[in-house]
């Protein structure tokens, strides 16, 4: 009778561990394309060529429009969390980033559709970012909740490398070519609809409800902050392709590249996170500023490839250890606002 039980212990603790590797990876398959419209950096230099009479300010205007959608949807999504199932706003996301990728690719005799496209990518990108933190925190907790906030970075930057990578080549082919990068997306959308779980109402999401009001108080310092990191992060995406093309140091799949081999050393810093973590503590935020405006810094002043390289490298390294310490201090933070008022 003792072993049955135990069998039928065994059974239900490797149930549940498939069904955390699952979860783990619908998670991590999301993280990897939260930023998908990496792909149109390396292409603005070949865009701008397609459209000669349209001013580069205005070519700049692609990237702007992603980030102009994503940003209120950021915070309309942190209140949405708590009122409309999980699973439904990330496919929505999804939805949403797909729609913004085949738009372009087949409407794109005016700017204007380019400009609609990056919107509603802006606005997949706005809700995945925030659902991803969301349901890390709901799912997971302590060390592995520290780690799964490094991996969904690396995930995340990983993504832009591929992304980055797959549009400059597809730049070259031909310029409107790089919108079909968002294929990717769907496998993304496949993983989430049969593996991410449909939430229940429970006591604790009730209780959740009753304290919005609190945890969205509490939460402005670190929303704030992410925004200061989301617009350092974005002054070497919105100028990379551009500033790689004036210096002379080439052109779309050079660019590609570069988003490429920096978005791999993130990749690297978020999978070492947790010990940079450990390291740091309270002053994790500072570290990734001190990276940011570093590579800034010395990607604006560079005149040789390698050391625009290096500059980039370290913004997106600053990215990553600055936007992860943004979500690990809202999320412990709400449990105690010192941390939040600290930093």
């Amino acid at each position: 009778m003792a072993r049955r039980y135990e069998r039928g212990g065994k059974n239900v603790n490797s149930t549940q561990q498939k069904s955390n590797i699952k979860l783990k990876i619908a998670i991590l398959s999301v993280a990897a394309v939260a930023m998908a419209n990496a792909f149109i950096s390396p292409a603005l230099a070949e865009i701008a060529k397609a459209f000669p009479e349209v001013s580069m300010t205005n070519i700049q205007l692609i990237m702007t429009f992603a980030m102009l959608g994503q940003f209120p949807f950021t915070l309309i999504t942190g209140i949405l969390g708590n009122r409309i199932n999980n699973k439904i706003l990330v496919l929505l996301g999804l939805i949403s980033l797909i729609i913004g990728g085949i738009l372009p690719y087949f409407l794109n005799k005016s700017i204007t559709f380019l400009y609609i496209g990056s919107a509603f990518m802006g606005v997949g990108q706005g809700i995945l970012l925030t659902m991803l933190s969301t349901i890390i925190s709901k799912y997971f907790s302590g060390e592995e909740r520290s780690q799964m906030f490094g991996w969904q970075n690396s995930f995340t930057n990983g993504g832009n490398m591929i992304m980055a990578l797959i549009g400059g080549f597809l730049a070259s082919t031909l310029w409107k070519n790089v919108y079909l990068a968002t294929i990717l997306c769907i496998p993304s959308l496949l993983l989430v609809l049969f593996w991410l779980p449909s939430e229940k109402e429970d006591s604790e999401k009730t209780t959740i409800k009753e304290k919005g009001s609190t945890i969205a108080l509490s939460a402005i310092p670190v929303v704030i902050l992410m925004l200061v990191f989301a617009i350092g992060f974005a002054t070497i995406i919105l100028n990379s392709a551009m500033l790689i093309n004036d210096k002379g140091l080439g052109g779309a799949d050079i660019a590609g590249l570069m988003v490429s081999l920096s978005g791999l050393v993130s990749v690297g810093g978020g999978l070492l996170y947790k010990y940079v973590m450990r390291i740091s503590k309270s002053f994790i935020l500072c570290v990734g500023a001190l990276c940011l405006a570093s590579g800034l810094f010395i990607g604006y002043f560079s005149s040789q490839i390698v050391i625009y390289f290096i500059g980039s490298a370290l913004v997106y390294l600053g990215f990553t250890f600055g936007f992860s310490g943004c979500m690990w201090t809202g999320y412990t933070g709400l449990d105690n606002k010192n941390k939040v008022c600290k930093l």
